[in-house]
């Protein structure tokens, strides 16, 4: 049994980032890993910084990234990789709905006797988990605890003394304090793009489609321009890593309009083309003068559309206007539910009704498109709340929307409250904020809140009346939620095949497929079928430790 040693080390020797490098000499290998399990075409900024912050102290450091893998062959590319490179250290970067494939990856470090270090939004919210599978993990921000064991592992000098780590060594546990937060973040390097193959740029899932069909090399650039959300929403876990950095320095960290644009032409610069921007951040109209600044230097050196993520009560007429002018293509706003009472009371997001209609009605006064975020399946939401948000997309019609079931994220106010009462077990891992339903509730089943989620995303941004009545049948028959809505997406797919076909022939097929469709079901309920709204009476499953599903916005 492990013997805990909990250590406060004196953080104002570690309040800057030690860059200096490594001995004359000195070879140290590191292989970051990037277990992308969804496989979403974009670079995760937070390795390209710590491989950029690797590289300048001297360290030669690759990316092992499972994107481009075919499912069940990461572990086989994953050895292979470690006997081509043969590192000194891996770092492992986890996300909850990631960290499965983690754990069998951590399996194949011990295999071949090489250190590994595991980090990421996971091990944040969920370090004391973590350490009963791993022997050193990085909590909060990475690249000056990175910089320390790289130095430490290279010289072979003590690592036990490291803010942000927890280690296990000789059976001792050590769970040193947080290091100071990152003042200023200027004086970071700029990422290591080339990390990442091509395709995250070229390929990006990120891009609009109202602008993908008139780019010629599509390549786009994600980039962080600012850390730390000041907002508290209960399904994000920013409010508990917020009160554990209190007195650690300021909480919320801005790039300079300068440091950001200079980022940004150095990439331009890198891959000789940049088309669209992508920005991480959680929020972005802060500071109006800022904003202004901004505008200006990114008019005459970039020049290129972007997008940004926004809470709805900063999105301000005077702030917009700015943007705008900057070339904001893309405004993406947190919606989460079109329930207002749902929304104040279990998801603390305190603005208006009308401040809601605003955010979604304001930028596109200006010619921005407008993308919502929303959840289905949260705590004590039954059908008639889930329709609310039904009613408030049809109401202002965004551009785009996604459409993801509630995943309870460890370290949250929900995580919490869904333990507690009942409706959720964290034994099981994290799901798919797609396809999983985990919450077990009275009020409604997890098929149900499946079958929404889908028939919302499959609809509800569709203008016209016709989606409308699609919606009203898929709600109520299983014939029509098979034909317009279901897994299969039939109707949907059948109709990009035939459209090229003639008027004629395609009604002819389309005809013979719906007449064979329909005569195979079984249509005996159809005038009384709806989604059941009672609870699973099964075994209660067993739900996850969390899925970093996606930033406070």
């Amino acid at each position: 049994m492990s013997e805990l040693v909990q250590l406060n080390v004196n953080k104002r020797s570690y309040e800057i980032l030690d860059f200096t490098p490594l001995p004359e000499g000195t070879r140290f290998r590191l292989l970051l890993v990037y277990p992308n399990v969804q496989r979403v075409k974009t670079p995760q900024v937070g390795l390209t910084m710590l491989s950029a912050c690797a590289k300048k102290i001297g360290a030669d450091c690759e990316l092992f990234d499972v994107t481009g893998m075919d499912p069940g062959t990461e572990l086989q590319g994953f050895e292979a990789k470690i006997r081509d490179f043969k590192p000194d250290l891996i770092g492992l970067s986890v996300r909850s709905f990631e960290w499965n494939l983690g754990l069998d990856m951590l399996k194949v470090c011990e295999k071949h006797n090489i250190q590994v270090v595991v980090g990421g939004p996971h091990v944040t919210s969920a370090a004391e988990d973590v350490i009963e599978e791993a022997d050193l993990l990085v909590i909060g921000e990475g690249e000056g605890a990175l910089l320390d064991l790289i130095r430490a592992l290279a010289t072979g000098q003590p690592y036990t003394d490291v803010p942000n780590v927890w280690c296990r060594v000789d059976g001792r546990v050590f769970k040193n304090d947080k290091r100071n937060l990152i003042p200023d973040l200027d004086v970071l390097p700029f990422p290591d793009w080339r990390a990442f193959a091509d395709f995250h740029f070229t390929e990006s899932a990120i891009i609009p489609e109202t602008i993908s069909s008139r780019l010629k090399t599509q390549l786009v650039g994600a980039i962080e321009g600012s850390r730390g959300c000041p907002f508290q929403c209960t399904y994000c876990s920013n409010e508990r890593v917020m009160r554990d950095y209190k007195g650690l320095g300021t909480w919320r960290r801005e790039k300079s309009p300068q440091r950001m644009v200079d980022e940004l032409a150095a990439l331009r610069e890198e891959y000789g083309a940049l088309d669209f921007v992508y920005w991480i951040d959680e929020i972005w109209l802060t500071d109006k003068q800022r904003l202004s600044d901004f505008r200006d230097l990114y008019k005459e050196v970039i020049h290129a559309p972007f997008s940004i993520m926004e809470r709805p009560e900063c999105i301000v007429e005077d702030k917009i206007e700015i943007m705008a002018d900057a070339g904001l293509h893309l405004i993406c706003i947190g919606l989460e539910s079109g329930d207002h009472e749902l929304r104040q009371k279990i998801l603390k997001r305190k603005m208006t009704r009308e401040t809601m209609v605003r955010a979604f009605t304001l930028p596109k006064k200006h010619g921005i498109n407008v993308h919502a975020f929303t959840m289905v399946g949260l705590p004590d939401q039954d059908v008639k709340s889930m329709m609310h948000t039904w009613d408030f997309i049809r109401e202002v019609m965004p551009h785009s929307a996604q459409f993801t079931i509630f995943q309870p994220l460890k370290g949250t106010i929900l995580y919490d409250q869904a333990v507690e009462t009942g409706m959720y077990n964290p034994s099981v891992g994290a799901g798919d904020y797609y396809r999983s339903s985990l919450l077990d509730q009275d009020c409604i089943d997890h098929e149900t809140v499946k079958r929404y989620q889908r028939m919302f995303q499959r609809l509800a941004i569709k203008p016209g009346i016709w989606p409308v009545i699609k919606f009203r049948l898929a709600r109520r028959y299983d014939w029509a939620y098979r034909l317009f809505v279901g897994d299969s997406g039939w109707y949907a797919s059948e109709w990009r095949r035939f459209r090229s076909s003639s008027i004629k022939d395609k009604c002819g097929i389309l005809f013979k497929k719906m007449r064979s469709r329909l005569c195979s079901a079984d249509i005996s309920h159809l005038s009384t079928s709806r989604p059941s709204l009672h609870r699973n009476r099964g075994p209660i499953p067993r739900p996850s430790a969390h899925s970093d599903q996606k930033a406070c916005v």
